[in-house]
């Protein structure tokens, strides 16, 4: 009988040492200095590069359309070029900065400053107490498993005995953390609402109270230290920063109610000279205002057809702007070139053209709405001109005007639809009465007299009880045809019946894709026939040069025998370079005839598919627009009941420059499968082990240098033996700054790719900021589980995984020694990112601007007509989802540890500061906004920081109880959980619920706007493709996605 094997009952070996899974505190010195090094290398080129590449370090000075400018930079001198920058960072105000880039931009920033106000005194408070306490404790000495990362747990909470009265310190500090953190998160959500409010009410140019043009540049005047220390008041203290925001506010609010008594003031003068005027006037027809025009409003019928016009009527002229013709199929064999004077629009109008050849009614300077042509600011897409009760003009937004309907469910059954249509024995529908005290309507419309419009009434009511009706139950209400005619016809008829002079029309969706591909196709075709041109251009002058220099030989010959000989060779040799630069004119203008006759093709193709679109309008959404923001407001609050055929979900309808079209396209069950399809793959993309790779890469030392050659297959002796300054400063940065780069890069490239694909694929986000909101969230969820749970569980407890089934009862001593000491990861990634990251910013903003610039240097990739020209000065937008995601991870991971590992509050701390520099000057300098959302994202931002709240409370507990100190654990899940649900949910309550709509008593005192349909019809369906521009409808611009997925 063989003997059994020795190993047959021996235990299982030995979990490696924790200083074998974890970064070691000589790998934090090292990246440490390596990042310090780094970050000054990149300031010394920054301050090199920015004045020879101010273009574009400065792009947003280029953008024509701009109102508030930034101001411009001081590059002469040694002084200027290293730290000139540093002064709009730290003397422009939030005002001017909100007045400049943006509600979404400032945010940002706020964001950041929100994040350094937590820090900071976190960071002072957690390592005054807990450090003292932690270095008095002896359990690291006593642990040989941190032989390596001694010098950095004796700061941790490893430091501590077990049971210790000690662990009584952190979780009276985690009760201070979580209220300092709340009261500074909700100083924050109350100035956010007050700058949303400001937004909301006062239009798209808050600072400005009438529409008279402006161009300013901001901060532009002479400021010193006093100003300095102000702005550093209000970014590191949030009271300050909130008192700062309610002077803003009220001054802008004083300025505008002037500028209202004012203009009361003058049409009070006026009123005697125009009562004057109307009485010597008796015989003429009253003309019906709408009430506080102040003489100038808008009549109800004006620019958007009868009160009475029909969907399809509104439709038919949305394509037309204020001086435009209509273009038939056969205007596409024109060239796409403009037309300056005030005939009809080119097929497809140049997006690039410069502002003095935009035709006037499609200009930024001098259009009256948001259909402007080419890439402008979207600030101005949004923008619709109304009249205030004391008759100013001012620019409104036109979100405030429009409503949107998008169907969220099947219809009803024929039975129950017929008895929701049932009207009862009445032969005559009974008018709505909507009203208020003084005979006029909610909506600020006067009340009709008896009996005006029962015809129309009655006609519409015998149309909804005969064919509307059967044909809205006979098929498809959502895709194009009868049904969804009919659907768009009820709920017309409905608004007008509610809102007969305050409902403009109704605004179908229609799916425009083949249009915007033949649009891209188009754009490619036009820029090869420009670079055409140009090469035309050039063989022209060659052969001009030529002959001329033929000419010119000619006339100089000389009379003899020999000189005779000379000339006829050299006429010959100039004779041979005229006919190839003929021959090269000939085929350079065949290849431009060909390009030229492509091109018309494709725009004869962009004209049938355009008309193609608008004759098949769907019925999975629509959009109403009112005259007024009571009657837009009231229209939201009615849901389907204002409708009994459909199953609709109602809210305000994004801005023109906010829509995500293919979203609107998509029906109810479609939304629904897509949703549940996108699942699978977003589960591969958030748990695909790139934290477990660069943990392995952070252990290759245990991998390829652990045994010997003949028990390690992976042996490297000659990585391995050979034990010199050089190898092994090349093994710290392969253990300490290689895998927080490729974390980077994998975070930076194709997460923000992936996600972004996804939620596209879901269509269920119909307004870019939902689209950002959404990536944002999938960000936070990949940070919370992926990074920041892998980083903690991957490289320590993971790894014992074996030890720990054989021996259970060492759990709580491998999360004891585990949990902590992950810190020192977490602590080498914030170090890289604020040392060396953030500073990269300044050189390398954005990737494919810097690129172009070094390969236009070596000849590559360079303009060759002005459309190149044009999309080289185009800024690069936010990518919101993306950014938000790397400044939530940082706060994880420093708030997880706050009371654990204190030491990483500084450095968090000093991450927020240079993140708030680089991004400060990014939003003033660099990059524009694709989209405005008023800065909606933070209402999100909000709830992923309370989440944070709650990791912290959670991972602090746990770390508590692996020490033993049961008490303290249990007692902090008990009471600070409720208390941050609690809290959340009365911010939401008293501060988030008023800063997302304006109240209905305040809209009765908006402004009076007549929104153009065209402004809701996506730019390839416009006349001449107005507003179409390669990166248009797109969250991120210049960023490599498409407009459209799956």
């Amino acid at each position: 009988m063989a003997a059994p094997s020795p190993l047959a009952g021996a235990p299982p070996p030995p979990p490696p040492p924790i200083s074998d899974v974890v970064v070691t505190s000589h790998e934090v010195v090292t990246a440490t200095l390596v990042s310090l090094i780094g970050g000054l290398f990149f300031l010394v080129l920054w301050a090199a590069v920015r004045g020879p590449m101010r273009l574009i370090y400065q792009k947003r000075t280029q953008i024509s359309s701009l109102r508030a400018r930034p101001p411009p930079l001081r590059l002469d001198g040694l002084l200027h070029r290293s730290l000139g920058y540093l002064a709009p960072i730290f003397l422009i105000t939030d005002g001017e900065l909100l007045e400049t880039a943006g509600l979404d931009a400032m945010m940002l920033c706020r964001f950041l400053a929100l994040s350094l106000q937590v820090f900071v005194p976190t960071a002072a408070v957690c390592c005054a107490v807990l450090i003292p306490l932690t270095r008095t404790g002896t359990a690291v000495e006593q642990n040989s498993e941190y032989a390596n990362t001694a010098s950095l747990m004796r700061y941790t909470l490893s430091n501590v005995e077990e049971g210790s009265i000690k662990l009584w310190a952190p979780f009276a500090l985690s009760y201070l953390v979580l209220a300092h953190t709340a009261f500074v998160l909700h100083l924050h959500y109350k100035s956010f609402a007050l700058l949303r409010l400001l937004h909301i009410r006062h239009g798209v140019h808050g600072a400005t109270p009438d529409i008279s043009p402006q161009m300013k540049i901001v901060g532009y005047e002479r400021r010193g230290w006093k100003e300095a220390a102000h702005m550093l008041l209000t970014t590191t203290s949030a009271w300050h920063m909130y008192q700062d925001d309610l002077r803003h506010v009220r001054q802008l609010v004083a300025l505008h109610q002037s500028a209202e008594l004012q203009a009361l003031h003058q049409a009070a003068e006026l009123e005697p000279a125009l009562k004057h005027m109307s009485s010597s006037n008796d015989a003429a027809e009253p003309s019906h205002l709408l009430p506080g025009s102040g003489g100038g409003a808008l009549a109800p019928a004006a620019a958007g057809g009868s009160p009475h016009q029909s969907s399809f009527e509104v439709q038919q002229g949305a394509g037309r702007q204020k001086g435009e013709g209509k273009v038939s199929a056969d205007d596409g064999a024109g060239s796409d070139t403009a037309s300056t004077g005030g005939g009809e629009l080119p097929a497809v109008l140049p997006w690039w053209l410069p502002p003095e050849q935009i035709p006037p009614e499609v200009s930024a300077e001098y259009g009256s709405s948001g259909v402007l042509a080419g890439k402008v600011s979207c600030v101005l897409r949004r923008r619709v001109q109304g009249t205030t009760p004391a008759g100013r003009h001012v620019w409104s937004c036109a979100a405030q005007y429009a409503v949107l309907w998008l169907v969220e469910g099947p219809p009803p059954s024929q039975e129950l639809s017929s008895l929701l249509r049932s009207q009862g024995p009445a032969s005559q529908p009974q008018a709505p009465s909507i009203e208020v005290h003084g005979g006029s309507r909610l909506d600020g419309t006067p009340k009709a007299p008896a009996g005006h419009g029962c015809g129309w009434r009655q006609a519409l009511v015998a149309r909804l009880r005969s064919g509307a009706r059967s044909s809205s139950s006979a098929g498809n209400a959502q895709a194009a045809g009868r049904a969804a005619d009919a659907v768009a016809a009820q709920l017309e008829g409905a608004l007008r019946e509610l809102f007969p002079s305050s409902f403009s029309g109704l605004v179908r969706v229609y799916n425009h894709s083949s249009c915007d591909h033949l649009l891209a196709k188009h754009e490619h075709a036009a820029t090869q026939r420009d670079c055409c041109l140009t090469a035309v251009a050039a063989a022209r002058c060659t052969l001009d040069a030529a002959e001329a220099a033929a000419t010119a030989a000619a006339a100089e010959m000389k009379p003899g025998q020999a000189a005779a000989a000379v000339s006829a060779v050299t006429n010959k040799k100039l004779s041979r370079r005229v006919q190839a630069a003929a021959a090269k004119l000939a085929e350079r203008e065949a290849e431009l005839a060909r390009r030229q006759a492509e091109t018309l093709a494709l725009e004869q193709q962009v004209v049938a598919a355009r008309k193609e679109a608008l004759a098949q309008p769907l019925g999975t959404a629509f959009i109403a627009l009112f005259r007024t923001q009571a009657a837009a407001s009231m229209a939201v609050h009615f849901e389907s009941s204002v409708l009994p055929s459909g199953n609709f979900v109602v809210g305000p309808a994004p801005g023109p420059d906010n829509i995500n079209w293919p979203a609107l396209w998509c029906p109810w069950g479609q939304r629904w499968w897509r949703a549940v399809a996108v699942v699978p793959p977003l589960v591969v993309a958030m748990l695909f082990p790139i934290g477990a790779l660069t943990g392995a890469l952070s252990n290759l030392n245990t991998a390829v240098c652990g045994g010997t050659p003949e028990t390690n297959s992976l042996y490297w002796p000659w990585y391995c033996n050979t034990d010199n300054f050089w190898v092994k400063l090349v093994k710290s940065l392969l253990q300490s700054i290689l895998p927080s780069i490729i974390s980077t890069c994998w975070d930076t490239y194709v997460m923000p790719l992936a996600f972004y694909y996804l939620a596209q694929i879901e269509r269920r986000h119909v307004s870019l900021r939902a689209l950002d909101r959404r990536i944002t969230v999938l960000f936070y969820n990949f940070a919370a589980t992926n990074t920041f749970l892998g980083a903690v569980l991957g490289g320590t407890v993971f790894m014992q995984i074996g030890s720990l089934l054989s021996n259970p009862e060492r759990w709580l001593q491998v999360l004891a020694t585990a949990l902590p000491a992950a810190s020192t990861y977490f602590i080498d990634y914030s170090i890289i990112h604020g040392l060396c990251i953030n500073l990269f910013r300044f050189v390398w903003p954005h990737d494919g601007t810097v690129l172009f610039v070094l390969f236009r240097w070596v000849g590559l990739f360079c303009p060759r007509c002005e459309r190149d020209h044009c999309m080289i000065r185009s800024t690069p937008s936010f990518r919101a989802g993306r950014h938000y995601g790397s400044f939530l991870l940082i706060q994880i991971m420093a708030l997880s540890y706050a009371v654990i590992a204190p030491l990483l509050l500084p450095i968090a701390a000093f991450f927020f500061l240079t993140a708030w520099v680089a991004w400060r000057y990014s939003c003033l300098h660099f990059y524009e906004r694709s989209y405005e959302s008023g800065g909606r994202l933070f209402e999100t931002l909000f709830t992923l920081v309370v989440w944070t709240m709650a990791i912290f409370t959670t991972f602090s507990s746990l770390v508590l109880a692996s020490k033993k100190a049961w008490s303290a654990s249990l007692i902090m899940l008990v009471t600070q959980l409720p208390l941050l649900y609690t809290f959340h949910r009365n911010v939401k309550m008293s501060t988030g619920h008023y800063a997302k709509v304006v109240p209905l008593q305040a809209t009765l005192q908006a402004p009076l706007a007549e929104v153009d349909p065209a402004m809701y019809l996506p730019p390839p369906l416009r006349e001449g493709a107005v507003g179409w521009y390669p990166e248009w409808g797109k969250v991120w611009e210049k960023y490599g996605i498409g407009r459209y997925a799956w």
